[in-house]
């Protein structure tokens, strides 16, 4: 299979409001509830944000994963950090104990709009177009699926419909000084110099990965050029440290980083680029300012309109193919490995000079 690759930069419209709705009234506490993986999470904090400053009197809950409220800690201006339990009995309770008069679900499915009703919370914002969007109070209609805009700035618009104004994106991360020195401590002990490039090869599952063995080739052609490779291993990516492992010694006893999350953020935020598939490390790097170059498919329901790095330094590569954007959901199934696999980890390598050399993108 022919492949090309090209460089890419998300258009950023968050200025942009599309779904307007007036404040609501006598708001005393509100909880965003965003209980998917951690590139959605992040991706939220725009919106967190933006319903912060719309509601500066209000407490704030934040609503996420049980694994992702180290990271939720981390946000300035949320109040508390809520857990989205399995169990709706607990949920309720949750929801209750906090006594918001206010719940805005950016996060989609049944669960919460129920829960939330039968917790008579007075104000519910969520998706529209689904079987329990009745249940809301007020909706936001617009299908993300589609890919016509950026995960972004579809969850802006469930702050834009509680009124909150349109404006720049902001990420409102506080990465805490004794994980920052703890970070620093963990380099210094492996050698590690900067400017260093983290190479994060794990991915959700939802979009076709980049091969974890052109990952050990880049790195291995960064290594040959004297630059400083570091890997991040995520928690579900057990199989990433198999193929590392039978790896030549020159990648295999390069640095690897498996701390968690909670101290993640200050290993990105200390890189020169973050390289990785569509996933949630490479949108935190993005969140907190550290050049990303990430690896997509061309569809727009997970390519980089949807879910590209949203940073001015935040660069993609795409695969493309002549035939590949008419493939059905099987064929994408099948066959996208075989796509991103020919983007080839020479191009990638060049790109990764160039960006951490600050010379632009080169391919």
């Amino acid at each position: 299979m022919l492949a090309r690759s090209g460089l890419q930069q998300v258009a950023r419209r968050a200025e942009e409001v599309r779904t307007p709705g007036a404040q609501f009234a006598d708001v005393q506490r509100m909880i965003v509830v965003r209980h998917d993986r951690l590139g959605d999470l992040v991706l939220t904090l725009p919106a967190v944000d933006a319903l912060r400053h719309a509601y500066p009197v209000a407490s704030l809950g934040l609503m996420v994963r049980p694994d992702l409220a180290p990271l939720a800690r981390q946000v300035p201006g949320v109040d508390q950090v809520l857990v989205a339990h399995a169990d709706r009995r607990r949920l309720r309770e949750e929801i209750a104990a906090f006594g918001a008069d206010l719940i805005v679900c950016i996060s989609r499915g049944a669960g919460i709009s129920r829960v939330a009703a039968r917790a008579h919370v007075r104000h519910r914002v969520g998706t529209g177009y689904r079987m329990f969007s009745p249940l809301f109070t007020r909706t936001v209609s617009e299908r993300r699926r589609a890919g016509g805009r950026h995960e972004l700035e579809y969850a802006l618009s469930f702050a834009h419909r509680c009124g909150a104004p349109g404006g720049a994106a902001t990420f409102p991360l506080a990465v805490p000084r004794a994980t920052e020195e703890s970070i620093a401590a963990w380099l210094a002990a492996r050698g590690v110099r900067r400017p260093f490039v983290v190479l994060h090869p794990g991915s959700g599952g939802s979009c076709p990965r980049w091969p974890v063995r052109h990952f050990i080739e880049l790195a291995a052609a960064l290594v040959a050029q004297g630059r400083t490779v570091v890997f991040t291993i995520g928690p579900e990516d057990g199989w990433c440290t198999e193929v590392l492992n039978s790896s030549r010694s020159l990648v295999r006893d390069l640095p690897r980083y498996d701390g968690g999350l909670e101290r993640l953020p200050a290993l990105l935020r200390a890189a020169g680029l973050v390289v990785s598939n569509s996933t949630g490390p490479l949108h935190l790097a993005a969140a907190l300012g550290t050049p990303t170059l990430g690896i997509y498919a061309p569809w727009d329901s997970c390519g980089v309109t949807r879910w590209g790095p949203y940073a001015a330094n935040g660069w993609a590569i795409t695969a493309h193919d002549a035939a590949a954007r008419n493939w059905s959901r099987r064929e994408r199934q099948r066959s996208g490995g075989q796509l991103l696999a020919a983007v080839p980890p020479a191009a990638v390598a060049r790109a990764v000079v160039a960006l951490v050399d600050d010379r632009g993108p080169d391919l």
